[in-house]
């Protein structure tokens, strides 16, 4: 089975929680792991060697030239490594197939039924992005097919080398920055609209599916097929901004992304205050910053005001005769 996922420095110990998920609940299969950097330091190296040696699985660091992105839209949230994945073909060339998964996720049951899934003449398996806004990225997207989210991706090699498919998602991510709120996940619905192989919501469970106020934005149709896979997963995916291994997160499934961060003491894993001491800080300085320019407008209101009254009050009312 191979297994990829894309990271810099910032995303190596959510890394590492994923993988060990994945060999903790594997354990029967050959596993090989691929990951794609642009270059991670020699600690974190290590670290994914000595996690491969624990369980007798395979990690390979696949290095890549990231010029090739050069241009294309990047922001604090969605850094470069977002489109290493448009790689995977070129770096795997001895490989027909592929799972890739996102860093921010943990693998609860076996991915063989996943990964076994038939992509002939398909270029990949995703789990439907099921909400309000898969909707619009329909509508404004113009697509034909369902809108999916792109955490976990099951790739046909052999298809993206003959369609030559990494070529054209770069050209529509440079081609199309008005589209690229979410950057690489549009270009990937768009570009391979109707190449999909709809896999079950039990293989990406997202975030958002945990809200009850989301009945309100999905068909009811898809409710309570989508809480029933919630009970038990295969995958949850953590896809907005309170991460697992923040205090904060409400993810009924955190502990368990807990459990696997703290299996291993070389991991590290510390949990953090997302709203830390200098982010209140700065939230208290821009909250008095506010109430400084809320008065300062009224009491400028006022005075305008009072200085209108003065000089109204003030006008010689001229006087009327009459001859």
């Amino acid at each position: 089975m191979n297994i990829s996922l894309c990271t810099d420095n910032n995303f190596v110990k959510p890394a590492l929680v994923c993988i060990t998920s994945i060999f903790e609940t594997n354990k029967g299969e050959n596993i090989s792991v691929y990951i794609l950097t642009d270059g991670i330091s020699e600690k974190a190296k290590a670290m994914f060697s000595l996690l491969a040696k624990q369980y007798g699985q395979r990690i390979i660091i696949k290095e890549i030239d990231k010029s090739c992105f050069n241009g294309l839209t990047v922001n604090e949230r969605f850094p470069i490594s977002m489109y290493y994945r448009f790689l995977l073909p070129d770096m795997l060339q001895n490989e027909d197939k592929v799972l890739y998964l996102d860093c921010d996720i943990i693998v609860r049951h076996s991915l063989k039924p996943l990964y076994d899934i038939d992509l002939s003449g398909k270029a990949l398996a995703a789990v439907v992005a099921e909400s309000c806004d898969d909707i619009v990225f329909e509508n404004t997207l113009l697509l034909k097919g369902k809108y999916f989210n792109s955490g976990v991706l099951l790739l046909n090699l052999d298809y993206w080398r003959q369609n030559n498919t990494a070529k054209r998602l770069i050209e529509w991510v440079a081609e199309n920055p008005d589209k690229c709120s979410l950057p690489d996940q549009n270009a990937l619905n768009k570009v391979l609209d109707r190449c999909i192989v709809y896999a079950d919501y039990t293989y990406n469970y997202q975030e958002w599916w945990f809200r009850d106020s989301l009945v309100h934005y999905m068909h009811y149709s898809k409710w309570n097929e989508i809480r029933e896979c919630g009970k038990d997963p295969v995958v949850v995916h953590f896809c907005e901004a309170e991460k697992p291994w923040f205090a904060e997160c409400k993810n009924p499934y955190q502990n368990e992304f807990l459990h696997y961060a703290n299996l291993h003491d070389f991991i590290g894993f510390k949990l953090q205050k997302r709203y830390g001491f200098a982010y209140q800080c700065a939230n208290f300085v821009d909250r008095i910053g506010l109430k400084f320019r809320y008065w300062a407008e009224r009491w400028q209101k006022h005075i305008i005001k009072n200085i209108k009254t003065v000089s109204y009050t003030n006008q010689t009312i001229p006087t009327i005769t009459h001859d």
